[in-house]
């Protein structure tokens, strides 16, 4: 018969990778995983997101909307404070880049529109603000810290 990985599974294994910080296991497990899945979940996306943000590729993480999209699933709150995490990061290496800035705010709206949708604590709503109110420093050329960057509490690599 056929092997069938749940979505919590699938999300155990990326969030393991990406607290180790091993891109290639991640992407493997993303690889090898998927087709065994039947449902996928926003938190399988999150996982994903966290997991790719940790190793260091914020750039692989906002496609994942769309890939999201184009499976059926709706994108909450954490999966929009996730992408928001990434445009913030590749704002941080491309200060001066308008686009990263107004993909930033946008995913910080969307993030705050699903807000009502789900439990949300107010530290993840600050979080999200935070980020945004970070993006703003930047553009306006106010160096900030890799640290202060990653608003996210989360094992990031040293």
């Amino acid at each position: 018969s056929a092997q069938v990985v749940g979505s919590p599974m699938l999300g155990h294994l990326l969030s393991a990778a990406g607290t180790q910080h091993d891109l290639e296991r991640a992407e493997h497990v993303w690889q090898e995983l998927l087709p065994l899945v039947p449902q996928l979940s926003c938190p399988v996306y999150g996982a994903r997101a966290r997991a790719l943000l940790l190793c260091g590729a914020a750039p692989k993480v906002p496609p994942l909307r769309a890939e999201m999209e184009s499976r059926g699933v709706q994108p909450d709150f954490r999966v929009y404070k996730n992408e928001a995490q990434a445009h913030l990061l590749l704002l941080h290496e491309q200060p001066s880049s308008a686009g990263h800035l107004g993909n930033l705010d946008e995913a910080v709206e969307l993030a705050l529109s699903r807000a009502s949708c789900q439990p949300v604590s107010r530290n993840e709503l600050g979080e999200a603000r935070t980020m945004r109110q970070l993006g703003r420093r930047i553009a306006a050329g106010d160096g900030l810290s890799l640290r202060e960057a990653r608003v996210e509490r989360w094992p990031w690599p040293q």
